[in-house]
């Protein structure tokens, strides 16, 4: 028989009334003897036995249902994860869903591989937020430069994160001549400090214009991460296109998940890949086949590896 408290329910009829002058014996029909003899009133619980007279009590759906419903999730979502990575690990290259999608395919003018520009906020930002699609956009033999637009100084670690962010290349392949670092006084790191759009439009070009870039690649409009120099830097790129008339330079966005889906780990492909078929706009989800590669330039940035309280 099965117990659970206070939700216990007689199947058997109406109990026989106890003995005159409320005695418990076996004349009475009651269960046991002395205290144990009572019903179970509301907020007590009893074990179950069954009636003399052939009354039995039976207790509600046993609460171990529920535990094996919960187990039952668990295990499904560890095999969803489980699949989810497998596809990843076992892809011979970078991925890009749609499975049929022509990103950055198509030949720019008479160049095959284009001049790709990562413009960024800080030094660890192409580890952090850009490093499967630098590592797809290098399978398709593109050339990728960076555009650092401060050295990230707000701990007063501007130098070091600097040649961190030239060890976290190495890595990830891009030539040092390729990526610049700017020190600004007007672009300086900070939650509270404010980038000026047009500024950022201006120094941009300059950028592009040296290393004859034709597609540019940095943050949406809520920065991935929330930064506001993140944001900055998208509202600037958005300037250059808009002011500029730059209509021989193509400009992705990397989206801002929310935090479900940001730390769902693989799991996450198979809705990127729903929403990047249904989009209006083009969208395209990139998918990483060498995590290690991430982590070890992420790695790089020693100094970020800090545990804050």
């Amino acid at each position: 028989m099965s117990r659970a408290p206070s939700h216990l329910v007689d199947v058997e009829g109406t109990r026989s009334p106890p003995a005159s002058g409320g005695a418990t014996g076996e004349e009475g029909g009651e269960l046991g003897v002395g205290e144990n003899s009572r019903r179970p009133t509301s907020g007590q619980s009893t074990t179950a036995q069954p009636h003399r007279h052939g009354e039995e009590w039976r207790a509600r759906p046993p609460e171990k249902a529920m535990a094996w419903i919960w187990m039952l999730m668990a295990a499904g979502a560890v095999l969803l994860w489980a699949v989810s990575l497998g596809r990843v690990l076992s892809s011979p290259s970078p991925v890009c869903l749609p499975a049929n999608s022509t990103f950055l395919s198509l030949p720019r003018g008479d160049r095959m591989s284009r001049n790709v520009l990562l413009v960024l906020a800080h030094p660890d930002d192409e580890s952090m937020f850009f490093a499967p699609t630098i590592l797809f956009l290098k399978s398709k033999g593109h050339n990728i430069h960076i555009l650092c637009l401060s050295q990230g100084n707000a701990d007063g670690l501007g130098n070091i994160r600097k040649e961190e962010l030239y060890l976290a290349c190495v890595t990830l392949k891009i030539p040092a001549e390729q990526v610049k670092v700017l020190d600004h006084p007007e672009l300086q790191d900070g939650f509270h400090k404010s980038w000026d759009h047009g500024l950022i439009a201006e120094l941009t070009l300059a950028q592009s214009q040296l290393w004859n870039i034709d597609t540019i690649v940095t943050f949406d409009s809520r920065g991935v991460s929330g930064h506001p120099n993140h944001c900055d830097v998208h509202h600037g790129i958005c300037k250059l296109l808009r002011d500029n008339g730059q209509g021989h330079i193509e400009a992705w966005e990397l989206v801002s998940l929310n935090i479900f889906r940001k730390y769902s780990g693989p799991v996450d492909i198979w809705l990127s890949s729903t929403l990047s078929s249904s989009s209006k706009q083009p969208t395209y989800t990139l998918v990483n086949n060498s995590p290690s590669r991430s982590f070890e330039a992420m790695a790089a940035h020693k100094s970020q590896w800090v545990c804050v309280k």
